[in-house]
């Protein structure tokens, strides 16, 4: 029930992502942090949502723990956003999943 949830909700939050300039017409880093500062229920469901994605392919480039709570996700992606400035024109999805990259990295062999 939860996949099917956040599977809907990164649609639906994908598809409301305000115009971009980014790759594509995607939405940019910089418009992402805008947005999560404005709002953080979109905030959740956006960042949940790329997560929910990028985690679903067989090799994920990162690995959540068991723990980890959902809700804290989107407070990564900021301060990763905070502390890598400039990559803030890259396309949204591509922080959140850098951001997951550097605080959640596999073990060896995974």
């Amino acid at each position: 029930m939860v996949f099917f949830v956040l599977r809907s909700a990164s649609i639906w939050f994908l598809l409301l992502v305000p115009s971009a300039t980014g790759q594509d017409g995607f939405a940019t880093g910089r418009e992402l942090i805008s947005a999560c500062e404005a709002d953080a229920s979109y905030c959740l469901g956006y960042v949940n949502g790329a997560v929910d994605e990028a985690y679903s392919k067989i090799s994920p480039s990162f690995c959540l723990p068991e723990d980890v709570r959902l809700s804290s996700l989107p407070a990564m992606v900021i301060e990763y956003a905070q502390n890598n400035p400039k990559q803030m024109d890259l396309v949204a999805a591509q922080i959140v999943i850098a951001a997951m990259e550097g605080r959640f990295p596999c073990a060896e062999g995974r």
